[in-house]
């Protein structure tokens, strides 16, 4: 039975990047969607971070010509950067103060040691006078 775009497991936003590919003139039809589809099924998980090389599995799908696998090369990086960009401005400042705090949080600070310090010194201090 064959697959349809809604029981395939891995989601990657590619529609954007597919309907530019599509007005760049790259054949698109129902056949080369399901490869897609079947290539990022098997393969693209273990590539979502690694988009150079995911987009070096899916030229030969799509781009059947030098011309087209160089102009498919050059449409998926403007692609990715979009995407990066995107991702970017969408985090937001409390976010980013939130890492920042935990951070800060986790750094080790130097003034913690004396604590332990000056614990054992009082420690050995109440033991001289004890004992």
């Amino acid at each position: 039975m064959p697959h349809t775009p809604h029981d395939i497991p891995f989601q990657l936003p590619l529609a954007d990047f597919l309907r530019t590919l599509e007005e760049e003139g790259f054949d698109l039809s129902f056949a080369n969607r399901m490869r897609v589809q079947r290539v990022l099924q098997t393969l693209g998980k273990e590539y979502l971070d690694r988009p150079d090389e995911l987009a070096q599995i899916l030229a030969p799908v799509i781009a059947h010509s030098p011309g087209q696998q160089e102009r498919f090369y050059e449409l998926f990086g403007e692609y990715m950067g979009r995407l990066r960009r995107k991702y970017r401005t969408q985090t937001r400042p409390e976010e980013q103060k939130r890492q920042e705090l935990i951070q800060q949080v986790l750094e080790p600070k130097p003034w913690v040691y004396w604590y332990d310090v000056l614990a054992i010194v009082i420690g050995l201090l109440f033991g001289a006078i004890a004992g």
